[in-house]
C-alpha cells in the first residue's frame, strides 16, 4: 500500500513537473515568435 502512494505521488510531481516545463517552453517559443 505505501509502495502504490509513494508511486502516486512520484506520477504526479513528474506530471507537474513536465506541465511545467512544456509551458516553459511554449512562453520561450513565444517570446522567439514576437522577436
Amino acid at each position: 500500500m505505501a509502495s502504490i502512494d509513494r508511486t502516486m505521488r512520484l506520477g504526479m510531481y513528474t506530471q507537474k513537473r513536465s506541465h511545467n516545463i512544456s509551458f516553459l517552453s511554449e512562453r520561450l517559443l513565444d517570446a522567439q515568435a514576437r522577436r
